[in-house]
């Protein structure tokens, strides 16, 4: 038999009075780990039940079914079905591969009768519809189990009386949804034993009969929907300063545990919330990144196609050489995904001799194979703090309200849980919804928030909210619907605000300036009285490896010294160069890095100064008899210093380029209309030539030199030149079209700044944008909006 038990209090749950007596025992299924943890810590009476994931349930089911018998995962079904689209489906795009994969599990979960699920091909592109046959054939002609074909199987057995068939209880808890699968499932083990689903009675009233809960007999309910009413006493707090106001609080008030409105905690989110010694456990993301730069350097090994032998033994150097350095030097995170990488390899090549010959599509589902093993891990801190608070987020709600002083922060940086909507179109959601319930965010949503209600019932939490996050967010708005926001305002001293330790003296500023400069005072004037009067930036010299800004230096000056040599593409010429300039830096400055990080940072210089000198002589072969000069001054004589990356001559016109290692340093072309961007406007104003004689100036991306930044000149062949290169051009309006008037404003703009800058004596902390202060190595003690 199966039942809905509608609940008020999820108390009912954890004293097992859905149970018809004292002494019946039962078995509870939960939907992951963290679920099943929190539940057994609730439970009243422990003894009388067994608490497991819905997981382990099935894989112990299926177990006795046949002990070989295991449902292939995710990442090997990956492999198999890029395979398959290599050798019937590759005239279409590696793109459409994912996409038809990822609709693939999540069709299966409807059904497993293909002559149903073939209704909604129609609506999907013809990649979908070409690829889904195949892959469902696939799967049946060689009989593979994945985990819908083993709740068939499973649900298969339960009828035929083969599993379960002694009448024990079984409570499944804590689902937000359940697909058709796992419907049937249910249904069958109900047949011989006691099947209960809880579910909450006020979300039950909000429910629609697509979610998932109609899909099981259940009374209807006649009852009107509660008012829920709370009043909760409310902090507020500017923006970006959440770390500021928990310190203010905690000194005034005790604070024992602190509930995120962030859907999964992360460490960011949990190091900004925590304010003395703290327990949280969030997901470590210590493999990706590393990842990522394997693959990308694998991608230049492979080029248009490379044998599956000779990327095997490629990697299999890379471990081999990080295996082999010393103890101390070994990057173990590389060394694990390297081996991750070659047992991805070699699973993947063993599929069939198709893949003995490899190229990017190959890459890109060794990539997504990869991201699907990466172990799962978790930063957890550790202390010996007496006093100690706790981090949840919000799917750790049953885990809460176990302390007499909890606060609830919400910050526009949480992702929270959404409403949003279907991912599928209205005519695929009429036909799937007669298979099985269509999943529905709002519905986790309404769940969510009855976990949250109730939690703040019958605990005693304050809030702490972003100002003015409310007024725009609907989204937390409906979340916190019934709840009065009683604002709170901390009775402390003033005298306890944080003073500006850094400062001694006012000082004014009367050396040259440069486009540096102007910039750090246009993003904030206290972080240019620090950098350029009362230095207090760090500037460190670790020997163990190459910071950014002199992998930068290093690509330039290879560019650099390249051009004094050749004005031609040389192969050979070029790796002399870096090599050299590369070894020279490094007896230099004394480094000395481990073999690994040597041939990254060679890798990186190697790739990004060829792409910076291709871009240049595109240039050259374009404007023939064209002079390039690099570091070039600003005109001598005047009150500016600086000199610009690259300043191609062409008869009497001009090219102003400046090399960046990535996209991250470039502006966007907003920002250097409205002149919160001004490092290239100002060598235009500072050249010492007429800058109506400029053809075209920019940004060089040095990473992706297509994504590069070439904005028009004053000159008239600026667009015709920049379309014969294939510059990208944009087609909206820009206030470049009219170069003129645009930079006979800026003129006006950048000698107001520097009369500012020249008569400051004050320095206000006013940064132009929030992830200002992020970058600025005095923020932590930096009173900001105050002068000094």
């Amino acid at each position: 038999m199966l039942s809905v038990y509608l609940y008020s209090n999820s108390k009912e749950i954890y004293d097992l009075e859905l149970l018809e007596n004292s002494e019946q025992r039962a078995k509870i299924i939960c939907p992951h780990p963290m679920a099943a943890d929190a539940l057994r810590a609730k439970m009243t009476n422990p003894q009388r039940v067994e608490v497991l994931t819905v997981s382990k349930f099935a894989s112990d089911l299926l177990q006795i079914v046949d002990p070989d018998l295991v449902a292939k995962r995710k990442a090997q079904l990956l492999g198999q079905l890029a395979t398959i689209w290599k050798k019937k489906l590759s005239s279409f795009s590696a793109d459409s591969f994912f996409d038809s994969f990822n609709l693939f599990t999540e069709l299966r979960g409807y059904s497993l009768d293909f002559e149903l699920i073939k209704e909604v091909l129609p609506f999907y592109d013809e990649a979908i519809q070409a690829s889904l046959p195949i892959y469902w054939a696939y799967l049946e002609q060689l009989e593979i189990v994945d985990e819908h074909k083993a709740n068939e199987i499973l649900s298969h057995h339960l009828k035929e009386g083969d599993l379960c068939s002694e009448d024990e209880t079984f409570i499944f808890w804590g689902f937000n949804h359940i697909n058709s699968g796992q419907i049937d499932f249910f249904n069958s083990l109900a047949i011989r034993n006691t099947v209960i689903i809880p579910f909450s009675k006020e979300v039950f009233k909000q429910t629609r009969q697509r979610d998932w809960i109609r899909w099981f007999e259940a009374k209807e309910l006649n009852e009107e929907l509660v008012n829920y009413e709370n009043e909760v006493e409310t902090f507020f707090y500017p923006k970006k300063r959440l770390a500021t106001k928990i310190a203010e609080i905690s000194e005034s008030e005790t604070v024992t545990e602190i509930l995120l409105a962030e859907k999964k905690l992360s460490v960011d989110s949990c190091l900004e919330a925590s304010f003395q010694g703290t327990n949280f456990r969030a997901a470590a993301d210590l493999f990706s990144s590393y990842g990522k730069k394997v693959l990308d350097q694998l991608e230049k090994v492979v080029g248009e196609q490379v044998s599956a032998e000779t990327l095997t033994n490629y990697i299999q150097e890379l471990l081999t050489s990080e295996l082999n350095t010393k103890s101390d030097a070994k990057n173990f995170r590389l060394i694990k995904v390297l081996s991750l990488v070659l047992d991805a390899l070699e699973d993947y090549i063993n599929l069939s001799e198709d893949n003995e010959v490899l190229k990017f599509y190959d890459l890109q589902v060794l990539r997504e194979i990869l991201n699907l093993n990466f172990p799962r891990d978790y930063f957890i801190p550790i202390n010996d703090e007496q006093q100690k608070c706790s981090l949840y987020g919000l799917n750790e709600l049953e885990n809460c309200g176990k302390t007499t002083s909890p606060l609830f922060i919400i910050s526009e940086d949480y992702q929270g849980v959404k409403k949003g909507g279907s991912r599928y179109q209205e005519d695929v959601i009429q036909f799937l919804s007669a298979l099985g319930p269509i999943q529905r965010p709002e519905l986790e949503f309404l769940i969510v928030r009855e976990k949250f209600r109730e939690l703040i019932k019958e605990n005693t939490y304050k809030f702490c909210i972003q100002e003015g996050l409310l007024d725009g967010d609907q989204n937390w708005n409906d979340f916190l619907k019934g709840i009065t926001l009683k604002e709170k305002v901390l009775e402390r001293e003033k005298s306890n605000k944080k003073s500006d330790v850094l400062v001694k003296e006012y000082e004014s500023f009367n050396a040259k300036i440069s486009a540096s400069k102007i910039q750090t005072y246009i993003d904030c004037p206290r972080k240019f009285y620090y950098s350029f009067i009362e230095r207090k930036e760090i500037n460190s010299n670790n020997t163990k490896e190459l910071r950014p800004n002199e992998i930068g230096s290093l690509e330039h000056e290879v560019i650099e010294k390249y051009f004094k040599g050749k004005k031609t593409w040389d192969e050979e010429f070029f790796r002399e160069t870096v090599e050299k300039t590369y070894r020279e830096y490094i007896v230099e400055n004394r480094k000395n890095l481990a073999q690994m990080k040597e041939k990254l940072s060679i890798y990186e210089i190697l790739n990004y100064s060829e792409n910076g000198i291709k871009f240049v002589l595109n240039i050259l072969n374009e404007l023939p008899g064209s002079e390039v000069l690099f570091e070039a001054p600003l005109v001598a004589g005047h009150d500016v210093s600086g000199r610009i990356d690259c300043l191609v001559k062409f008869e009497d016109k001009l090219a102003v380029l400046d090399f960046k290692r990535s996209g991250f340093s470039i502006p966007s072309k907003t920002d250097i209309e409205k002149f919160s961007k001004v490092q290239l406007p100002f060598y235009l104003n500072n050249l010492g030539q007429d800058p109506k004689k400029v053809i075209f100036w920019g940004y060089v991306n040095l990473s992706e030199p297509e994504e590069s930044l070439i904005i028009n000149g004053e000159h008239e062949l600026g667009k015709e030149f920049m379309a014969k290169v294939n510059y990208k051009v944009s087609s909206r309006k820009s206030v470049f079209d009219d170069m003129s008037s645009w930079f006979s404003e800026y003129k006006e703009f950048e000698q107001e700044i520097i009369d500012s800058l020249k008569n400051d004596t004050q320095w206000k902390a006013s940064p132009l944008k929030d992830d200002v202060c992020g970058f600025c190595s005095v923020a932590n003690l930096c009173t900001r909006g105050s002068s000094i």
